[in-house]
């Protein structure tokens, strides 16, 4: 089996009456459950249909939209502009796997659609100094025998901003890439993530990333859960042109609106602190303030998830702690007749209504957890979970079998019981210490092939 695997979309419509059948029995089961309750606590067990059926819509609006989700296409007129369009790539290292960032290199020369500029910087590593410099001979020994300009330069760490505004400072690009040094792309990747730039309006494209090393059964849990985003909250997102983030893993940007943005990207302060992280979802909101921005579900990647507890609870501080600041952002600088103002908007709500409703329901009210509802709420809470993952099974990959997903989507109640006990009360606290703006990872070499 290659170790650059690959992945494309299966027919959803085999999935459509399971989806059907799960998204009757969320409101059967939500509907009966609100009822119940309200006898319990002495109500006439109808008020709130009015708030379960409002909750209800809501939930399936995005479902519904992130099903309607398909790829671009182009016309021949289309593809014949963009295979003339100037794409650079940057890819950032620092204190890389030397295995993992040479598996990302040569994904990178096996484009279907090369790229005509590609700059690594190594971003001051002082981990396996001997290993990558050993990539890097190698690196510039492939210019020889590929159309792409490949480059490699060593800079002093200064953080990945930086790296990244090296390459684009001085660039002629149409389309700017960013991708992630522990990122190995699919074949057709750039081909696809192209395609949506056909429209004048998108200023930015997300791809959709897997987990490389789902083989471990901590990141095979958290695969579920990041593809669930993507492909349902993010997936909805896109087809309304308002996507607020992208992976860093691997994007694409129209090359003026990065150039426009530079010197706010490379100093961006929060309480007097320079940003080191978020460096994603400050570029598509740059890009979301000039356009439309999209997911393209047919651009794949390939990224080596945290395997471990403690690397795993730093990264997502760091996520959330970033998202915070940059949600900041999205309120301040969104206009208010968008439609992304209003989506980010709700998410808040939703996340802020969720959380007192556990509150309340695991401890200031005793008669809901001793009323006999509280098997109704684990059903309701699986039948969500599973409704909001069953995309997974939409994506087929090539290092993989559909029982082996099948397996995988079982275990999703595991990680939404994960996500609801670990990362929400974590994401409270790093809600509280937004402060604190340090990277926070990549002190030493933490994710290996």
């Amino acid at each position: 089996m290659s170790d650059i695997p690959s992945a494309w979309l299966r027919r959803k419509i085999t999935l459509a009456p399971l989806l059907a059948v799960l998204l009757m029995a969320v409101a059967w089961t939500g509907r009966q459950l609100f009822r119940h309750y309200l006898k319990v606590v002495g109500g006439p067990g109808h008020e709130l249909d009015l708030v379960w059926a409002l909750t209800f819509a809501a939930f399936l609006w995005h479902v519904t939209l992130s099903w309607w989700e398909g790829p671009f296409t182009t016309t021949e007129e289309q593809q014949e502009q963009l295979d003339r369009a100037r794409v650079t790539l940057n890819v950032p290292v620092f204190n890389e796997d030397p295995a993992a960032l040479r598996t990302a290199l040569r994904s990178i020369l096996q484009q279907t659609r090369p790229v005509q500029r590609v700059q690594v910087v190594n971003d001051g590593s002082s981990r396996n100094l001997e290993e990558l410099m050993a990539v890097r001979q190698w690196w510039l020994q492939q210019s020889h025998s590929h159309s792409s300009r490949l480059e490699w330069i060593d800079v002093p760490n200064a953080g990945k901003r930086h790296a990244q505004a090296i390459t684009f400072r001085d660039d002629d690009a149409d389309i700017f890439a960013t991708m992630d040094s522990d990122t190995v792309l699919d074949a057709r990747c750039v081909e696809e993530g192209l395609k949506p730039f056909a429209r004048a309006n998108i200023t930015s494209v997300a791809s959709v990333i897997l987990a490389y090393n789902n083989r471990k059964w901590f990141v095979r849990l958290a695969d579920t859960w990041i593809l669930a985003f993507q492909l349902t909250v993010r997936g909805a997102m896109s087809k309304l042109g308002c996507v607020l983030v992208n992976s860093g893993n691997f994007a694409m940007y129209r090359a003026a609106v990065v150039r426009d943005a530079l010197p706010g990207y490379e100093n961006e302060f929060f309480r007097g602190r320079p940003v080191q992280f978020s460096d994603d979802t400050l570029l598509t909101l740059f890009a979301k303030l000039r356009g439309r921005t999209v997911q393209q579900p047919t651009s794949f990647a390939f990224t080596v998830l945290p395997s471990t507890v403690s690397h795993h609870l730093r990264q997502q501080l760091r996520w959330i702690r970033g998202a915070t600041i940059r949600s900041m952002w999205h309120f301040r600088y969104l206009p208010l007749r968008g439609l992304a103002y209003w989506e980010h908007l709700i998410a808040w709500v939703n996340f802020v209504l969720i959380s007192a409703a556990l509150v309340v329901i695991l401890v200031v009210d005793p008669a809901f957890t001793h009323s006999g509802i509280d098997l109704a709420l684990v059903i309701l809470a699986v039948l969500s979970c599973f409704t909001v993952n069953l995309k997974y099974l939409t994506i087929a990959r090539s290092d993989q079998g559909l029982g082996f997903q099948i397996c995988t989507l079982l275990l999703a109640p595991v990680m939404a019981l994960w996500t609801l006990c670990v990362l929400r009360p974590l994401r409270i606290f790093a809600i509280a210490t937004c402060y604190r703006t340090e990277w926070g990872t990549r002190a030493k070499v933490e994710v290996e092939l």
